[in-house]
């Protein structure tokens, strides 16, 4: 298990011993398709349960619904993006721990807004299949589906938002205490 650990941390190094401490252009690229990802995921998961919404609501027959059952497979595909975003995320997360301002810029805040970007149009589509029933109004039901995706949607927010107010905060800190050194060397040079 430790080898795989430390070929995976190896293989996201910069190969030059210059920037060893700072992460690769393929870290980079990696964090975007990672965050990609994930917004796909939450893009596609809303879009999934309207059409089942709009059957359970609208028609009286069991075969329409299960007719509609077939947006199983992208609620499915949805939650594999999720998956796979957040689990590449968080090996980055690990690896580049210690780099406060790259995990700010590169994963927390993106993440932060991809959530919010997911919440908004889970309830854009919620609320749009409220009145689709040929003009009828049965009120807005939340499912299952729904409610998984309103709830990994607000964890990634809430998880984001968290991260990135640690870390804002142990950056600013690690910038102080940067500051305080060059100060205390600066002063002692002089005299």
């Amino acid at each position: 298990m430790g080898s795989a650990i430390s070929t995976i941390y190896t293989f996201f190094r910069p190969l030059d011993d210059e920037r060893a401490d700072e992460p690769s252009d393929f870290s980079n690229v990696m964090a975007q398709i990672f965050l990609w990802t994930l917004l796909a995921g939450f893009l596609v998961l809303p879009s999934t349960f309207t059409n089942v919404q709009k059957s359970v609501v609208c028609s009286n027959t069991l075969t329409e619904v299960v007719r509609d059952v077939r947006n199983i497979s992208a609620v499915a595909i949805g939650f594999t993006c999720c998956g796979i975003g957040t689990t590449g995320l968080c090996v980055l997360w690990w690896i580049w721990r210690r780099k406060y301002a790259w995990l700010l810029g590169t994963i927390f805040i993106p993440g932060l807004f991809h959530g919010l970007s997911g919440i908004i149009s889970t309830f854009v589509s919620l609320y749009g299949v409220q009145n689709i029933c040929d003009g009828l109004k049965h009120g807005v039901h939340y499912g299952p589906t729904t409610i998984a995706t309103v709830a990994a949607t607000s964890g990634c927010s809430i998880i984001c938002f968290t991260l990135a107010l640690i870390y804002g905060f142990l950056k600013r800190s690690e910038r102080k205490e940067l500051k305080k050194s060059q100060g205390g060397q600066e002063g002692g040079g002089n005299s």
